[in-house]
């Protein structure tokens, strides 16, 4: 059977308990005071709770117990040595120095120093003495002297006249009445006592007074002063003391002067004022007992001490006092500083606390204590001290008193070094302490010992909450059927929290969608929640998430907590319907922050668009926007970005995102981005593929109306087709060619009449030849082959550039294998092929023709496009027939594209995108 735990005392021990450093300390001081001179201030450094007083009563016992040191017959250190401790807590409220004086003298007395019959060194002269320094007798007296005002004047005066001839009217009365009889005398004397009564009656308050009131105040009061003796008289009362105890050679005195950390600053200041009065006293030195006195004065903050003693301070850089650094060590010339204990030292210490407290560990719970308070994050003072263990384990008895058998008393340990930092219901065990223990039910033990409930089933109705709002946000709905199981109160915790916390959250989207999938399952399934709860939460679900007005696409659980919201939701349409009108809100909400939000976009692309699509491949909100006259939905994105999206979802599935939505500006905004781009420097995918979504929903204006600005470019003022321009607008016309190349061809007539395309080859020392060439099978397909000039004035450089041009294809300016299998590569990458007939039927078959027909059989992309076509050689004879009318170089295109193919990759794949891309910026012609 256990014991029952008690407390522990929290008193200075007088044997070391941790590690020795306590009893080390002592012995120094110990022999400090027996072979060194006195007249020094010991200053003993330590925490709070670290065993200083532990320290001082060593000390104290060890001279209490102290035996003569006998060295060859002589005593060679003091025999009789008094330790005085002036607790200043204890005195705190008392005149100081008579306390200190008064104790001083009891304590030298009860050591038998003042022994004698008479002086100094007797009882009797310091009782005397510190009467005299206590007690002063005074007497006063006090003397009132009586006022008569003129009214209290007269009415004396009449009574003195009234008494002196009282007689005389007695006898005038007597010769009046005696001729009456009986009843006429009575008569008389009843009438004479109603007049002297009305007379009296009347008379003023004054005059009653003084009647009433006939004697002078006077009084004598004795007066007891006890005033504090001065600064002087003690100086003289204490040296008076010292003089006669201290004159043996074998005496010492040793004053510990102890908590001052336990009074305030005005109060530790007074006792500094004590201790200087003798410690700094010139006179005091040059006595012989002052080297016989010690004073030991334990520390627990320095900077206290200076402020408490400094009257000077020099104020410092920072605004803070800062003392003389000179003072401590003149005020103390020995430092002595407690170490802080070792591990297994303290844990020794504790462990036996802990049995003397509670008896032997029969649960295995001391260990678990111990590494619980050994926890930084658990034991917020952060030191370890004896006092501040003792006073630990008192609280730990104190609930184990409380709470008996009920909680393992390692659970109330880790609750005691936790409760300080909970705030409200939130008393949930720190991580610590749920990693040491490993105990599962820990979260419920704190909340029934937090609120004093009497089972911990009582109590999880405050520790579920926050475990629910947990697998809320993480939408964990097998923890909430857990809490159903384990808690009989959560059905209630979860109700008050539907009904009052989750219509908070509506700035909170994310929140609120993540509790709608963790309680999706017992709205449309599972029966756990009652039918009153539930058509609630659908409710207020639904208000909840439409007052934040528009969706949160960065939201990682965005499309799982939307199809929740669905499935949960009174009307699947109706909601579908307010996620559209959410969607429309994103660009609304934010249209003062465009070019921001359009950054933000930018940056977190593929999370966006991911997002999008998401949302609009929801089957319930898709069937709502394929509603006849559903207007587009505006996305928060410009021009640029929504081209960039036309890029992303051409092509997939999710490509009908394109049809049900919009960039901000629509139709006009793009059409102006991509008028502004089409001509200009880095023309690439996004501004082909915005422009081809165009014409697919219906807007082939743009294509005519982009068309006619490239024409003004080239042909106006600028000529940014010239070489030597910033600009070059050849991809821009290469694209709108592979778009729509019959569309195109007028376009390109007006550049080729006016010799806007000759031109270039004019222009080209070193071409590119690329260029060049795309250049020439697009002015071939303009003109039909003809390869002329329509505009009758041109300059000498468009006239060179149309010499190089027709001799290139008639064959007087031959191209090398390598240039060929460059036309040959542009050829491929247009598609042009059409221009193969016009070229022969102008020109011939011997020059250019014949040089890029061979080079084109041995191309890999034009391979892969006969292979796209079917079978191969029937494809490719097929395509021979249609574009080469010349038999023999027909034959020997065909064997040589069969032979070509046999060696090449089956597996080579050739990116069509290519050609729209990077062919495009490979044909600006370099100066």
């Amino acid at each position: 059977m256990r014991q029952t735990p008690t407390l522990l005392t929290d008193e200075p021990s007088n044997v070391d308990e941790l590690g020795g450093a306590h009893a080390k300390i002592a012995t120094t001081i110990v022999r400090l005071i027996q072979t060194s001179p006195g007249g020094q201030t010991i200053r003993l450094d330590g925490t709070w709770g670290a065993g200083k007083s532990t320290v001082v009563k060593m000390v104290a016992e060890h001279f209490d117990n102290l035996g003569p040191t006998v060295v060859d017959k002589v005593i060679s250190e003091p025999t009789d040595v008094t330790v005085f401790q002036y607790d200043a807590w204890v005195h705190v409220g008392d005149p100081l120095r008579r306390a200190f004086l008064s104790a001083l003298v009891g304590r030298i007395a009860d050591r038998g120093w003042l022994a004698q019959s008479d002086g100094p060194a007797s009882a009797s002269f310091w009782r005397r003495r510190l009467d005299e320094l206590s007690r002063r007798l005074k007497t006063t007296s006090r003397k009132t002297t009586p006022f008569f005002s003129t009214s209290a004047k007269v009415i004396l005066s009449a009574l003195a006249a009234l008494a002196i001839a009282a007689p005389m009217i007695s006898e005038v009365e007597k010769r009046l009445v005696e001729p009456l009889g009986t009843a006429p005398l009575f008569a008389s004397t009843i009438l004479v006592g109603l007049v002297a009564f009305a007379l009296i009656h009347l008379m003023s308050n004054e005059a009653m007074g003084f009647i009433v009131r006939r004697n002078s105040d006077e009084e004598a009061m004795e007066v007891r002063d006890e005033p504090e003796p001065t600064s002087i008289e003690f100086q003289e009362a204490f040296s008076e003391l010292m003089q006669g105890v201290l004159s043996r050679d074998t005496r010492r005195l040793v004053i510990v002067v102890d908590n001052l950390d336990r009074i305030d600053q005005v109060d530790t200041k007074a006792v500094w004022a004590l201790l200087r009065s003798f410690l700094d006293n010139p006179q005091f030195k040059a006595r012989d007992w002052f080297r016989r006195l010690w004073v030991i004065v334990p520390v627990v903050d320095e900077r206290r001490v200076l402020q408490s003693s400094v009257s000077d301070p020099i104020l410092g850089s920072a605004g803070q006092d800062v003392a003389r650094p000179s003072f401590l060590e003149k005020v103390f010339q020995v430092r002595f500083s407690l170490p802080p204990p070792m591990l297994h030292s303290w844990k020794s210490y504790f462990s036996a606390k802990l049995s003397q407290a509670f008896g032997e560990d029969l649960l295995g719970d001391y260990d678990e204590i111990l590494r619980l308070y050994e926890d930084g994050e658990l034991r917020q003072n952060g030191n370890l001290t004896p006092r501040g263990i003792v006073s630990f384990i008192n609280e730990l008895v104190v609930l184990k008193l409380e709470w008996g058998g009920e909680v393992p008393l390692s659970s109330l340990a880790a609750y005691g070094l936790s409760k300080d930092g909970f705030v409200g219901d939130n008393c949930s065990p720190p991580l610590a302490a749920s990693r040491i223990l490993h105990d599962d039910s820990l979260v419920d033990t704190f909340a029934m010992l937090h609120h004093c409930a009497s089972t911990k089933e009582e109590a999880s109705y405050i520790s579920v909450r926050p475990r629910l709002e947990a697998a809320m946000d993480g939408a964990d709905s097998e923890t909430i059927s857990k809490l159903f199981k384990e808690s009989p109160a959560f059905q209630y915790v979860l109700d008050r929290y539907i009904r009052q916390d989750v219509a908070s959250l509506g700035g909170q989207q994310e929140r609120l969608l993540q509790a709608v999938r963790a309680l999706r399952p017992y709205v449309v399934g599972e029966s756990l929640l009652s039918p009153g709860t539930a058509s609630h939460f659908r409710r207020i679900v639904f208000s909840t998430m439409t007052e934040t007005k528009s969706l949160r696409f960065f939201n990682t659980n965005l499309i799982p907590g939307l199809e929740a919201l669905l499935d949960v939701s009174v009307s699947r349409d109706e909601t579908a319907s307010a996620i559209v009108e959410m969607l429309r809100n994103i660009d609304r909400s934010a249209a003062e922050q465009s070019s921001a939000l359009d950054k933000q976009i930018s940056d977190g692309w593929q999370s966006w668009v991911s997002a999008l699509t998401g949302v609009l491949s929801l089957e319930d909100v898709r069937l709502t926007m394929m509603v006849e006259g559903f207007e587009k939905v505006v996305l928060p994105i410009g021009p640029e970005l929504w081209a960039r999206l036309c890029v992303e979802l051409t092509g997939t599935a999710r490509a009908r995102t394109l049809n049900s939505c919009t960039c901000r500006g629509g139709d006009d905004a793009k059409l102006a981005w991509l008028t502004e781009r089409f001509g200009s420097d880095g023309l690439g995918a996004a501004e082909i593929a915005l422009l081809e979504r165009a014409i697919e929903d219906g807007h082939e204006g743009f294509f005519d109306i982009i068309a006619e600005s490239l024409v003004r470019k080239c042909t106006g003022p600028a000529q940014i087709l010239s070489q030597g321009s910033d600009d070059h607008v050849l991809p821009s016309l290469i694209a709108l060619f592979k778009i729509d190349r019959m569309r195109f061809k007028p376009y390109l007539r007006k550049l080729s009449d006016n010799g806007v395309l000759c031109k270039e080859f004019g222009l080209s020392n070193a071409p590119n030849m690329w260029g060049l060439a795309a250049l020439t099978y697009l002015m071939a397909f303009a003109t039909d082959g003809a390869l002329e000039l329509r505009d009758q004035a041109y300059d000498e450089v468009t006239t060179k550039g149309l010499h190089v041009v027709r001799g290139t294809a008639e064959g007087k300016l031959g191209l090398n294998s390598n240039q060929a299998q460059i036309y040959a590569e542009a050829l491929a990458d247009l598609e042009a092929y059409e221009v193969l007939p016009l070229i022969a039927n102008r020109w011939g078959s011997k020059g250019l023709l014949s040089s890029i027909v061979l080079a084109l059989a041995e191309n890999k992309r034009f391979l892969r496009f006969v292979q796209a076509r079917g079978d191969f050689k029937t494809s490719l004879i097929a395509f021979a027939g249609e574009y080469l009318f010349d038999l023999t170089l027909r034959e020997q295109f065909v064997d040589a594209a069969l032979h070509a193919e046999t060696r090449t990759d089956a597996n080579t794949s050739f990116d069509k995108q290519r050609s729209l891309s990077e062919r495009l910026q490979e044909t600006q012609i370099p100066s």
